[in-house]
């Protein structure tokens, strides 16, 4: 069954996660987009237990460029509900790591959370466990 059917992204313009971003006990699909218009956004599609709803936007990054985006997806908060994080491709000054909250309906503004001065993107493999 379709739910989806991207317009205006193509298959290598979206980086797929999953996680509980609404609390409701299923994992979430949340796609990692290069827009159409510049920068990164988060769109999820909610789990209904049995499928999918349509995907919603959740975040847009726009000053986010997503050929640098490394999206993860988990709780970091301890609230029990998973959050965005992202790390950032930063040159020659390393890498930073973002997290945008989730409200259980959207992401808030990404906050740095860590600024890995002297650690660089293409050197670090990241997960959330």
């Amino acid at each position: 069954q379709l739910w989806w059917n991207g317009t205006g992204y193509g298959y290598s313009g979206i980086k797929a996660s999953l996680g509980d971003v609404d609390a409701n006990g299923a994992a979430d699909l949340v796609l990692t987009t290069n827009e159409p218009t510049g920068g990164t956004g988060a769109m999820v599609a909610l789990s209904t237990w049995q499928g999918f709803v349509p995907p919603q936007k959740w975040l847009n990054a726009s000053s986010f460029g997503w050929s640098g985006v490394t999206p993860l997806v988990g709780d970091v908060t301890g609230d029990k509900v998973a959050d965005y994080v992202f790390l950032t491709n930063e040159g020659a000054n390393g890498t930073k790591a973002w997290v945008s909250k989730s409200t259980k309906g959207g992401f808030s503004t990404p906050q740095l959370w860590w600024n890995g001065t002297g650690y660089g993107y293409s050197g670090i493999k990241a997960s959330l466990r």
